[in-house]
């Protein structure tokens, strides 16, 4: 969990060697810049758990955990919530947390706002069930809007959730999805209803039967791409693991979504929505366009016609100064075939295809530098979009799974 406020990088938690942390720390990136090398004294740890799996103090810190949303508010001060960590001290299994919890940068420590509570949409009791994976953003009051993830449940929700920060309270602005028992082979199945999107108003794009309303909403998922516009406040998600339709296979989704925080309405931005077909009564699988496959262009060429493949986990950001939106790394869930297959030749990669199966990966070709059958790797591509026109630009960046190259000025003092 991470936060940039008051001219340092802020970092909390997440795991090492399988323990769950609960560590603060900062880092001043002025003083790094300024001095022209890398330092370790630009790290400083600010308290917390330092041997890991803590379930903290109810009153002076939270639990080590991962996972977590977090958040910063306009004063500056620095939210966390929810996440997977040790409920119990020295719980090395863990378990889902929703406590809330709020740190004060000018004071210096820790504020529990909301214990950990049960899930419930009621608007005097509302609080969402406890999330990891949760795709979210904060707009320019601190507010925060939550949307799907995985839950606590160990389901993912097609749900929609405000904080607002100056009140304390939840708000749940829609749930699509529901879950229902039915029998599989004498075994009984949890299956999701409502987890799927509307890209069009009509029946191929997933609307729901008339006379129902319909009102435009990606499908659940996890691990999205998410990133608040400063210029418009727009709310931009892209990709992720999830649901293209109800009946669909959860895979990686490179679908492109904008949503107006004022209206309180999605806006489809693009994708390959329109290739995606719904399965037939009887099919076990739901056909992607290649499952996400994208189109790199040419490097440094903005295009319409570019788009990043099937994505989730990376980071987007965006350049208030330039206007534009950029987007790098990520790891691909497809699996049945390649993003963009690629052939490996003297280092450098030759596009063959686009957003189609493979039938090189029986060669051992790379696809877009990866040798895993599966098609499954980690990004190295940073891409940048010109919001005005929806255009995407191949900035820089190989492809998958392969190594970065590191300038080292100095060696380091790993000692802190």
């Amino acid at each position: 969990m991470s936060w940039n406020s008051g001219g340092l990088l802020w970092l909390f938690g997440g795991t090492s060697d399988s323990a769950f942390m609960g560590d603060l720390w900062t880092f001043d990136y002025t003083k790094a810049r300024n001095d022209g090398k890398p330092s370790a004294a630009s790290w400083v740890f600010q308290g917390g758990d330092r041997n890991g799996n803590s379930n903290g103090s109810a009153s002076s810190w939270p639990a080590s955990r991962q996972y977590a949303t977090s958040w910063t508010d306009s004063a500056g001060d620095l939210w966390l919530w929810s996440g997977f960590g040790s409920r119990t001290h020295n719980d090395t299994d863990g378990g889902y947390l929703n406590d809330l919890w709020r740190y004060d940068v000018r004071q210096k420590h820790w504020v529990r706002e909301q214990a950990a509570a049960a899930a419930s949409s009621t608007a005097a009791t509302a609080s969402p069930l406890g999330k990891t994976w949760a795709n979210s953003w904060s707009t320019k009051q601190g507010d925060l809007f939550v949307f799907s993830g995985f839950g606590a449940d160990t389901k993912i929700h097609n749900d929609m959730w405000r904080f607002t920060s100056h009140t304390r309270t939840w708000e749940l602005l829609y749930n699509y999805s529901h879950y229902h028992a039915v029998k599989v082979h004498n075994k009984t199945k949890q299956v999701g209803v409502g987890l799927g999107g509307v890209y069009n108003c009509t029946s191929a794009g997933g609307a729901p039967p008339a006379p129902g309303a319909c009102l435009l909403h990606p499908g659940a998922r996890e691990n999205a791409y998410t990133m608040t516009d400063a210029t418009t406040g727009k709310l931009w998600l892209f990709g992720g693991s999830g649901y293209a339709f109800d009946n669909s296979s959860k895979g990686g989704m490179n679908d492109f979504w904008s949503f107006d925080a004022k209206t309180m309405r999605w806006k489809f931005e693009g994708g390959f929505a329109d290739s995606w077909s719904k399965p037939l009564p009887n099919a076990t699988d739901q056909t992607f366009a290649g499952w996400g496959g994208g189109r790199h262009g040419t490097l440094g060429v903005g295009s319409t016609r570019n788009l990043p493949g099937a994505d989730h986990a990376g980071y987007f950001w965006n350049d208030p100064l330039g206007g534009k939106l950029w987007l790098m790394g990520g790891e691909n869930g497809a699996k049945r075939a390649c993003l963009e297959p690629f052939l490996h030749q003297n280092d450098r990669f030759t596009e063959t295809g686009l957003g189609r199966r493979s039938e090189n990966l029986k060669k051992r070709a790379f696809c877009a530098g990866n040798t895993d059958k599966t098609g499954h790797g980690v990004f190295s591509d940073l891409w940048s979009l010109e919001p005005s026109n929806l255009s995407w630009t191949w900035e820089s960046g190989p492809g998958m799974n392969v190594f970065g190259s590191y300038l080292v000025s100095e060696t380091i003092d790993n000692s802190v």
